[in-house]
């Protein structure tokens, strides 16, 4: 691993709180980007106080959480109410290539931070903006986490949920940040390619992803069916396309996928299994049979039965060895154990100020040229404040005297 980074050069300014911006950022830190966190001088990104949400500390010693989402970025500390504090962000813009902000479209209009304001003064600057639900129609104001945004609004937790006992439906619980980090991959991807087309015709562009757009593109298979001319019915129980979870002798369980092809597949499913009797039942022989509801479920009644015969280890043996694909069902707890998350490094190994240590997980996106980079904490509140302050050709008596009206605050070192 050399000191290669592709967006060496690359500056991002970051107005973004919680998870889905501050991914952005994230992403263009990983391929080496200086990412430049603002943060309100009197309160800064709540997800700083999350940990504590999740059995994490939540304390400048040690962070994880905050620390996955905004490795390696500078932090600035502005009270953008005062005009010295929004002048210092107005000159972050004029050395940056990228401005990334998830604050809601009246706030920025009213500080003068919104696309239609700075795009004539910021020509070259790409405007990377992370919405609730997109720039128009009856919910365009609306706040939004991807709670409500991405899985709620979409029908996702509904959908996907089960029945509970007392014939209640109860909707599934969010998956949280999850949504959050899909639409600032899906915006990260939509800077770069803003800032190649900028190299081309050498003009900025406003980028925009939102919870709820992204959402129904990376679940369009889900919904597509559900059209009145199709009719395709949810929950769906075990009446899927690809046969559902089995739970085996172990209490574990197994999933399999036969998607590939039915034909060559599923008669070698049933070898593997000892039962090949079931490739010559008409209901299961060919695809187009298959997939009819009706016999959907009735070859997962008989394989329930099939997956109590071995432990879910014995199964996934046997499936791995005939080539047909398949995977246990393990806990996220399960991960820091893996070896194929430990040795690709999807998890990194971190110790935290604090010197005690833990497991972080890292964008997967590689370089070839770049390899990986060690993983570093994310920045404390302020901490970068005065340095970015002298790098903007403040003199220290103006520094001096925003500290003093509380324009910029400056975080401590750490011991």
């Amino acid at each position: 691993m050399g000191d290669y980074k592709p967006l060496s050069g690359v500056r991002a300014v970051e107005l973004a709180t919680y998870v889905a911006g501050p991914t952005v950022g994230r992403m263009l830190t990983h391929f080496g980007a200086d990412v430049i966190k603002v943060e309100d001088v009197t309160a800064g990104d709540y997800w700083r106080m999350m940990g504590a949400f999740y059995n994490m500390p939540d304390d400048e010693l040690e962070n994880p959480l905050f620390d996955q989402y905004n490795s390696g970025k500078r932090d600035i500390c502005l009270n953008l109410k005062s005009p010295d504090g929004l002048e210092a962000l107005l000159k972050l813009l004029e050395r940056a290539d990228v401005f990334i902000v998830n604050v809601r479209e009246q706030s920025l209009q009213r500080l003068g931070l919104d696309y239609g304001s700075l795009k004539e003064r910021f020509p070259r600057l790409i405007y990377a903006q992370i919405t609730g639900y997109g720039d128009t129609g009856p919910d365009k104001d609306l706040p939004a986490f991807d709670t409500s945004a991405f899985w709620a609004a979409t029908g996702f937790i509904n959908d996907i949920s089960l029945d509970v006992p007392g014939g209640l439906h109860q909707p599934a619980d969010t998956p949280a940040s999850v949504g959050d980090c899909t639409t600032g991959l899906a915006l990260y991807g939509a800077v770069m390619t803003a800032l190649y087309a900028r190299e081309r015709i050498g003009k900025g562009d406003r980028v925009t992803a939102s919870l709820f757009g992204t959402a129904l593109w990376v679940m369009g298979h889900l919904t597509l069916g559900t059209q009145e001319r199709y009719g395709r019915v949810y929950p769906r129980t075990h009446a899927t396309c690809t046969p559902p979870p089995f739970r085996c002798r172990d209490g574990n369980w197994i999933v399999i996928a036969l998607l590939t092809s039915w034909a060559r597949d599923f008669p070698r499913f049933c070898q593997v299994i000892g039962r090949p009797e079931l490739d010559e039942d008409p209901r299961f022989h060919d695809a187009l049979s298959f997939v009819r509801p009706e016999n959907a479920r009735a070859l997962a009644d008989i394989l329930d039965g099939v997956f109590l015969e071995r432990t879910a280890q014995e199964w996934k043996q046997l499936f791995d060895h005939n080539k047909l694909v398949c995977s246990l069902i393990g806990h996220f707890k399960d991960v820091f154990q893996s070896r194929q998350a430990i040795e690709n490094e999807f998890i990194q190994a971190f110790t935290t100020p604090s010197g005690n240590s833990c497991f972080v997980t890292v964008p997967s996106p590689r370089s070839q040229r770049m390899g990986m980079h060690p993983f570093r904490r994310g920045p404390l509140w302020g901490e970068h404040s005065v340095e970015l302050l002298r790098e903007l050709g403040y003199p220290e008596e103006a520094v001096e005297e925003m500290l003093r009206r509380h324009s910029t605050a400056q975080h401590p070192p750490l011991p």
